[in-house]
């Protein structure tokens, strides 16, 4: 019985050790699962930000077939008429021409916003992966020398003054 009250403190070290060290692994775990998701959520803000990309370059298509129809409509029934494009008829389908020109670069110009906005919180989500799976690691690395100054700690004081 002699040993195991000699071998308890080298037990129990191994145990603080072994318990320090898992510990720092459920951290590490629990960080890289945060990472992943928000990972997946960086994936998931550049996808809506090619989307918005795509709606804007598509709905400025339309504006822009919108137009043609508009502006061609215009210029028939000017010549069923009888009416020249000179004068009033001129200046009501240039204002239908810039008007059109306005709403398809605002179009263009919010699409690209919302994209950019998007790319931005992808950004904020890569970096915030980064810095979880960085916690990560340092939870494994402090909880494995806690162990170890712990148990160090432990046999300093049984052993002090001892010769």
């Amino acid at each position: 019985m002699a040993w195991f009250a000699a071998a308890l403190p080298y037990i129990s070290a191994g145990v603080g050790v072994v318990g320090s060290v898992m510990q720092g692994q459920a951290q590490q775990e629990q960080a890289n699962e945060t990472a992943k998701i928000l990972e997946y959520n960086a994936s998931v803000s550049r996808e809506d930000a090619k989307a918005a990309r795509i709606a804007a370059s598509e709905a400025e298509k339309k504006l822009a077939r919108q137009e043609a129809l508009t502006v061609g409509k215009m210029k028939s029934f000017g010549a069923k008429s009888g009416f020249t494009t000179a004068g009033t008829p001129l200046a009501m389908m240039a204002d239908t021409v810039a008007e059109y020109a306005k709403d398809r670069l605002t179009t263009l110009w919010t699409g690209e916003i919302e994209a950019e906005r998007n790319e931005s919180q992808a950004n904020i989500y890569g970096m915030s992966a980064r810095a979880q799976r960085k916690a990560g690691q340092n939870a494994m690395t402090n909880s494995l020398l806690s162990g170890v100054v712990s148990t160090g700690s432990s046999f300093g004081q049984q052993y002090v003054g001892r010769s």
